[in-house]
């Protein structure tokens, strides 16, 4: 039976199928292209409600890694769209600028192991709410990198995500909202994963 633990990723290398991997091997894994993936999300607002949201993450992962090297997801950003009615209620309380940081929820799944992994270092800059339209914001940061000892697969899905938000007025002093949690929870029925990568033996 698979078992299933909470992990936060920090500054070093995460060796998910336990003991860490020796210094020698942690060799970088074969690059590979920039993934895509467009999520829909339900956010909860204060004083504004429930607001339906898009997330696009990108991200560029190998294309397979090797027992003893190190897989690592580099160029990590999460575009988050806020729909111009949400947008147009933040104005009502006179915010200009709307700026924090995020933390978001990856499921890993090595070798039939599944892991709970919270990526807890995404900043979103200081980001103008637009008069009208959508409100799009980019969460960036970076992504620790995964080593696995046994052949066979890692996979990676995307789950929910969490905000810290800060809106200030044109004057930059706060708004009645201050700073608040927006916590986001996905949609039913999508498919989360981000990539299935191979782990091969080494040579």
């Amino acid at each position: 039976m698979s078992r299933r633990v909470a992990a936060v990723l920090g500054a070093t290398a995460l060796v998910l199928t336990g003991g860490v991997a020796d210094a020698a091997s942690r060799a970088p894994a074969k690059a590979a292209g920039v993934i895509v993936k467009t999520l829909n999300y339900t956010c909860e607002f204060p004083l504004i409600g429930a607001s339906s949201l898009t997330t696009k993450i990108e991200v560029t992962m190998p294309e397979t890694v090797k027992v003893g090297e190190i897989m690592r997801a580099t160029n990590l950003s999460a575009t988050i769209t806020v729909p111009e009615a949400t947008a147009q209620a933040l104005l009502l309380f006179e915010a200009e600028t709307i700026a924090g940081d995020a933390e978001a929820l990856l499921a890993v799944d090595v070798n039939g192991t599944l892991i709970d992994v919270t990526l807890p270092s995404l900043v979103i800059p200081s980001t103008p709410v637009p008069k009208t339209g959508d409100l799009v914001a980019v969460a960036r940061g970076p992504v620790p990198g995964i080593g696995v000892r046994n052949p066979g697969a890692i996979g990676v899905s995307v789950g929910n995500h969490h905000s810290k938000l800060t809106p200030r007025k044109a004057d930059g002093s706060l708004t009645e909202l201050g700073t608040f949690d927006l916590p986001c929870t996905q949609d039913a029925g999508q498919d989360p994963l981000l990539a299935r990568i191979p782990v091969t033996a080494a040579r």
